[in-house]
């Protein structure tokens, strides 16, 4: 796709779109579950919320460290040294 490491660009934003949408099917089964549908809770509603978050960022980085992404091993490699991002 040119000089300009197009390819590249692509490639990494396919396979976090392919990632993205894997972790989106995941979180809406567990939404299903979590999330009640009938009691308006809000303590219930900010629990589910809360779990499907985390559940959403493990499933995500589950998926990129299983495609090889290299962009999870810089975060990785940040929030090991604490070092900003620049």
């Amino acid at each position: 796709l040119g000089a300009l490491g197009w390819r590249h660009l692509a490639v990494s934003a396919a396979r976090s779109a392919i990632c993205a949408a894997l972790m989106g099917i995941c979180v809406r089964a567990l939404a299903l579950q979590l999330l009640p549908s009938t009691d308006l809770n809000w303590v219930k509603l900010l629990i589910g919320l809360t779990v499907c978050i985390g559940f959403g960022a493990i499933v995500f980085g589950g998926f990129a460290f299983a495609f090889r992404a290299p962009e999870l091993q810089a975060v990785i490699q940040m929030a090991v040294k604490r070092k900003p991002i620049s």
